[in-house]
């Protein structure tokens, strides 16, 4: 790094020089300091106080005098408007009103409340924050209680859109060349605990206890460092179902707290119908063939046949590996292209790539998707999980003959009365969990209800997925 992008800060002498403006403000008569002492306490109770505040403070003759404070500040520039945006920065009540989003409206072209000014702010600029502050609150609480969680959740699905916005990492030329940020909707179960892991929704009042599935936001809003972790039913009220990115971002914890495989199928097929769903809509805007066919400029330089050969070349998608291998080709890691129909086809690869980048989202799925599956065939080879029956292989089976069962089938169809698009995967967890606890209890221990509700379940079946 260069000695110009460093900035070295002293205080030793700042501190010098407030000990002689405090001996200087300690002669100042009681009269001359009465502004000074006003703008004092209308900024009191939204700041924190430092060591030279509470010198400040410490009685009327050692206040501010307005001249003082001017002089004070031309004759210290820097540390005061350091002070200054200290005071900005860390107020109490501009971070509530912030979060509050009421603070968008604010005048800030009033001179007697600009950001700009080079002393306290006036005590006009705090109460109208106040004012707005109040009325914010006085509107919440005359909404209904069902309005209030609402608009909270309506927030709580921007707040979480924001926090998972992907990061791309880029080369110098601009082509995306991994992933550098995209938290995950991890499915767990969760495991053994005294009191339970806290559910991060608001207007939640229930803990997440050992053996519940749960949804792990990793890494969490509240903590970056961590995850945040959900009932299954509360983290579907934060979901955008019309977005295929959400769906995308779901995957089942294989590590450390893993779910049965019931539970891991039932997420890979609400997944799939999810994207099911959504495929009418996005063959309709056909992404994938615009960067595709992207159009390659001064074409008529290139022969007939190269034109030809790049043209149905052009047809084909540009995938991720397609714009790696162009990275490596210009990074010299990777062989020089030969052809003329190769140097077209590289052109509409660059020109689609850097089409891509503006949409981040597609782009980091698609990404994330090749490190998915290379992890679940890391974890499998590892555990030795090579073994999943087929459904015709289940349903051929002898035990519990006659009844036609399949796991996919906890998912309730679009035409069922129950089915709420939203919850979808909520319910079909719940009931596999019921049949689950059902089918693996002891007989004797179940009364005539009990009974009869295990008889007519397969149990064999239900046992190969728990």
């Amino acid at each position: 790094m260069d000695n110009s992008d460093i900035t070295h800060v002293s205080t030793s002498p700042a501190r010098g020089n407030e000990n002689h403006a405090v001996n200087e403000r300690s002669s100042v008569s009681p009269a001359n300091t009465s502004q000074a002492v006003a703008l004092q306490n209308a900024a009191a109770s939204t700041r924190n106080v430092t060591h030279e505040d509470s010198m400040l403070a410490a009685s009327p003759l050692e206040s501010k005098n307005s001249s003082v404070y001017v002089d004070r500040a031309d004759k210290d520039g820097a540390k005061r408007k350091r002070d200054v945006d200290e005071l900005a920065d860390t107020s109490t009540s501009k971070r509530v009103v912030d979060e509050t989003g009421i603070l968008d409206d604010t005048d800030s072209s009033d001179e007697s409340i600009s950001f700009n000014d080079p002393g306290l702010r006036s005590p006009k600029y705090y109460r109208r924050l106040e004012e707005k502050f109040d009325a914010e609150l006085a509107r919440r609480a005359a909404l209904s209680p069902e309005a209030r969680k609402k608009e909270d959740f309506k927030n709580s699905r921007r707040y979480l859109k924001d926090h998972i916005t992907p990061r791309l990492l880029v080369d110098r030329h601009g082509l995306p060349v991994d992933l550098d940020y995209y938290p995950r909707f991890i499915l767990q179960l969760a495991p053994d605990s005294r009191n339970g892991a806290t559910c991060r929704l608001d207007h939640c009042t229930h803990r997440i206890k050992p053996g519940d599935y749960r949804i792990a936001l990793t890494p969490g809003m509240s903590d970056p460092r961590g995850p945040d972790y959900y009932h299954v039913r509360c983290f579907e009220h934060l979901l955008h179902m019309s977005s295929p990115h959400y769906a995308a971002r779901f995957d089942a914890d294989m590590e450390k707290h893993t779910p049965d495989r019931g539970a891991r199928s039932i997420l890979e097929e609400y997944i799939s119908r999810w994207r099911l769903r959504l495929a009418p809509a996005q063959n309709q805007e056909n992404p994938s063939s615009s960067i595709g066919k992207n159009k390659v400029g001064e074409s008529e330089k290139y022969s007939p046949e190269a034109e030809a050969e790049a043209a149905e070349q052009q047809e084909e998608p540009v995938t991720i590996d397609d714009i790696r291998e162009l990275a490596d080709i210009i990074a010299g890691r990777a062989p020089p292209i030969q052809t003329e129909s190769a140097r077209v086809r590289a052109r509409c690869i660059f020109s689609a790539a850097k089409a891509a980048v503006k949409d981040k989202w597609k782009i980091a799925d698609e990404f994330y998707e090749q490190v998915r599956k290379a992890k679940t065939e890391r974890i499998r080879q590892r555990a030795g999980i090579y073994y999943r029956p087929s459904i015709n292989e289940d349903n051929s089976r002898n035990e519990n003959e006659g009844c036609s069962w399949n796991i996919t089938q906890y998912l309730l169809s679009e035409t069922d009365p129950k089915y709420t698009k939203r919850h979808a995967l909520s319910q079909a967890l719940k009931g596999w969990k019921r049949d689950v606890k059902l089918a693996t209890a002891e007989t004797n221990k179940l009364n005539d209800a009990g009974r009869q509700a295990q008889a007519n379940l397969p149990i064999e079946k239900i046992k190969r997925y728990v």
